[in-house]
């Protein structure tokens, strides 16, 4: 500061002595209190009494200041304690001559503290080398930190390690409590080494500085490297991290932990991308810590979920952060345009939020958009409820062997009328064998009431333009589907199978059933208030048939054939359009190009339809199917491949009876028989019902012939729109690489949206086979 003349050399002198003065006993009360490291000063600062050193009313000169601090770095017993504070916030406001610094910097670097660092641009600047760790490059800043990429010379090896260093001009009370926290945090997850958190390997004091010691990744962080991966290549990427980010958020949330801060910057990568991490808990809280500590905004703006411009800080803002980072690094771009830090306009602007990620990236997988659309929902109740949720979602997409598979095996014991259950879950028994009591007469009226259900749609679909009879109709499934769902599963799971559904999370849930229990409506069970077929992707399979699962349908660099058989009798023309639609879903798929389509119909020879039927992947028959009216008999059903279908003796029967003598060696991984038995419009003549009994058992005899994954209708299925929407919904899910039974799952919950409960379309099919068979869906 320059001088003012009118002031003499002596006055200078005296009022600068006196602030040197004040500013140095400023110092020696700081250095005192500041709780130093041993090995750093022999004498721990934290158990000398200033009052002991300096009178009150004395005021020290430089030299006698130089001489205190060469008598504090020497051993000295004195035991008083004092406050703790951090010893940089002294430096952050000193202001005293060069040549005092000079010679305070001198006896300090002789003790093995590292250079006195000095103000720069309101911020400590830090020297090139704290204790043992030398700077090789600043790997960037945030708002509090500095992070360096430092070389260790203690060790040998020398290794890479990175440094994140405090920056603040002063520290406060909020800065201790949030380095109390992310210390707290980051130590408590690093003594379980979680191979995809970043370690925390220690907490170093110079005197100075308090920094965190971090292992060092090549990669950099996926906000340093995501913009240099060609577009073809971000999906695979994505797919590559996703597992290993949730894994962490998991075991995060498991441990009753908040990161608060995901995105980009924070997810460190190796350069083969084989190792990634989650690192940067500097906002993170345990859960109960965040009771006392009150709401407060934090975190970076263009990640905040909604409810977090209110201070809330939940599992759900995390889900929340991760949708915005999935977003941001497949297209380049934030969610929302506007990043004022006007809070309600980013609240407003949040909750408005419509999402179109295929628009952007027209070839992302569906449930990959699923995903991300569910994670950025501006409700938190619609979106995953906390990170394990959302890992065994996404876990059969990308690797369904190591899906959390849920077996639940039943079997009946007629002479006791007691059912027997075993529960398998990650390929581990979850308890010994439970029996419920179930008598005879419970199964037959809980049968009769599905099949009355049955007969409940078909009237609904006759009556269709008749309001206050269809109302009436309504009502009464609506009565039904409560008994079967409630009562059904009180009377034959039993309390403690319930309770241990409910307990556990689930990607796939397979039921193995004994024949004798075939025509149970399993699917319609309730589970905490939910179906068990739209709580969980599930299948089913008859105990016998039962076989090692391959998990996948093929890799995409083979051709996928698709068989359409198109309405073979000519009478149904909701069968032709339901065609059509589906070529123009097979036409969006991702796997377009991989894919066959031909098409049968009436206009083919019966040689050619049997001869296409052996050679393909994927069978749809959008027809009639017959059944024969002796309970059982399943020589004269099946489906009906030619001629008329008012007299179906004169015609061609694709028969259950015969299915085996049709695949020699590999049969079709997937049959969609959409069979329906009406006449030529939806509330027209439907001729007769297809009772539960006869459709699982044409189904068990595909089963039996060799075919992998068969989905049939338990009900009719009228010739109609849901029925065309159902299965063009299924499709699109399956070819989008979603496993077979989420794709049921997500057409099932389509059809319940937008046709309604009573429609009965979501219940009216079963899938019968390997719930996490899939389609690759690789495009490297």
């Amino acid at each position: 500061m320059e001088t003012p003349k009118k002031n003499s050399n002596n006055e200078i002198n005296k009022n600068s002595s006196k602030e040197e003065s004040k500013d140095i006993h400023s110092f020696i009360k700081i250095l005192s209190d500041s709780n130093s490291r041993e090995d750093i000063l022999p004498q721990p600062l934290s158990k000398i009494n200033t009052s002991e050193i300096f009178p009150k009313n004395n005021k020290p000169t430089a030299d006698e200041i130089i001489e205190t601090v060469k008598a504090l770095l020497a051993p000295k017993p004195i035991d008083i304690k004092s406050d703790n504070i951090y010893i940089e916030a002294f430096f952050s406001k000193l202001s005293i001559s060069r040549d005092t610094h000079e010679r305070l910097d001198h006896y300090i670097k002789d003790a093995g503290i590292s250079t006195l660092p000095t103000k720069v641009g309101g911020n400590i600047k830090v020297p090139n080398k704290l204790l043992t760790y030398e700077k090789i490059k600043e790997l960037g800043q945030g708002a509090f930190t500095i992070v360096w990429l430092a070389q260790d010379s203690s060790s040998w090896l020398e290794r890479k390690v990175v440094l994140k260093i405090p920056k603040r001009q002063q520290i406060d009370k909020n800065w201790t409590e949030r380095l109390k926290h992310e210390s707290k945090v980051w130590w408590h997850l690093s003594e379980y080494k979680h191979p995809n958190i970043l370690n925390l390997e220690d907490i170093k004091e110079d005197g100075i500085f308090t920094f965190f010691v971090t292992e060092y990744l090549d990669g950099g962080s996926l906000e340093s490297v995501i913009h240099n991966i060609p577009k073809s290549q971000k999906i695979n990427t994505i797919q590559q991290i996703l597992i290993p980010i949730c894994k962490a958020l998991s075991f995060a949330h498991q441990n009753k932990i908040i990161h608060g801060d995901i995105k980009p910057s924070n997810i460190l990568v190796s350069q083969d991308f084989n190792q990634v991490k989650l690192g940067d808990f500097g906002l993170s809280y345990f859960i109960h810590d965040l009771i006392n500590s009150g709401k407060k905004l934090e975190g970076t703006l263009l990640f905040l979920a909604p409810e977090s411009f209110n201070g809330e800080k939940t599992t759900q803002t995390d889900i929340y952060a991760f949708g915005v980072t999935l977003y941001y690094c497949l297209t380049g771009e934030f969610p929302f345009k506007d990043i004022t830090n006007q809070k309600q306009r980013l609240i407003d602007e949040r909750l408005k939020f419509k999402l179109d990620i295929s628009k952007k990236i027209p070839n992302i997988p569906n449930w990959l958009e699923n995903v991300i659309q569910r994670c950025l929902s501006p409700l938190p109740e619609n979106r995953f409820t906390d990170a394990t949720e959302l890992l065994h979602f996404i876990i059969p997409y990308i690797n369904p062997k190591k899906a959390n598979r849920i077996i639940l095996s039943v079997w009946s014991n007629p002479e006791n009328q007691t059912i027997d259950y075993d529960i398998e879950f990650r390929g581990k028994r979850i308890r010994e064998l439970l029996t419920v009591e179930v008598t005879h007469e419970t199964i037959r009226g809980l049968c009769k009431q599905w099949d009355k259900i049955g007969n409940l749609a078909i009237n609904r679909i006759n009556k269709g333009n008749e309001i206050s009879t269809s109302n009436d109709i309504d009502e009464e499934i609506h009565t039904l589907l409560h008994s079967i769902s409630e009562d059904g599963a009180h009377f034959m799971l039993g309390l403690k199978v319930r309770k241990i559904l409910t307990k556990h999370s689930y990607s796939g849930f397979e039921l193995i059933y004994d024949p004798r229990l075939t025509s149970i409506p399993w699917e319609l069970f309730q589970i905490d208030g939910t179906c068990l077929c739209r709580r969980y992707p599930m299948s089913r399979l008859p105990k016998l048939l039962r076989r090692e699962p391959k998990n996948h349908l093929m890799e995409t660099d083979e051709k996928i054939n698709v068989l359409i058989i198109s309405n073979p009798s000519g009478d149904l023309q909701g069968a032709e359009e339901e065609s059509k639609q589906l070529v123009k879903e097979f036409e969006k798929a991702l796997l377009f190009k991989k894919i066959d389509i031909q098409i049968v119909n009436d206009k083919d020879d019966l040689f050619t339809i049997r001869s296409k039927m052996r050679r393909c992947h994927i069978i749809h028959y959008a027809g009639h199917a017959i059944f024969s009216e002796m309970h059982g008999d399943m020589s004269k059903s099946g489906l009906f491949l030619r001629g008329d279908f008012n007299d179906p003796e004169s015609g061609d029967l694709l028969r259950a009876s015969a299915l085996e003598e049709l695949w020699e060696d590999c049969a079709p991984t997937l049959i969609f028989a959409n069979a329906c038995v009406s006449g030529r419009s939806s509330v027209g003549s439907i001729k007769n019902r297809v009772s539960s009994d006869s459709a699982l058992g044409l189904a068990q005899a595909f089963l039996s012939a060799g075919i992998e994954n068969y989905i049939g209708t338990v009900w009719n299925a009228p010739d109609n729109e849901a029925t065309i929407s159902f299965a063009c919904k299924f499709y699109k899910n399956f070819f989008s690489g979603n496993t077979i039974s989420q794709s049921m799952l997500s057409a099932r919950n389509h059809c319940l949206e937008k046709y309604g409960e009573e429609d009965l379309t979501w219940a009216r099919y079963i899938l019968f086979g390997d719930p996490f068979t899939y389609i690759s869906v690789n495009q490297s």
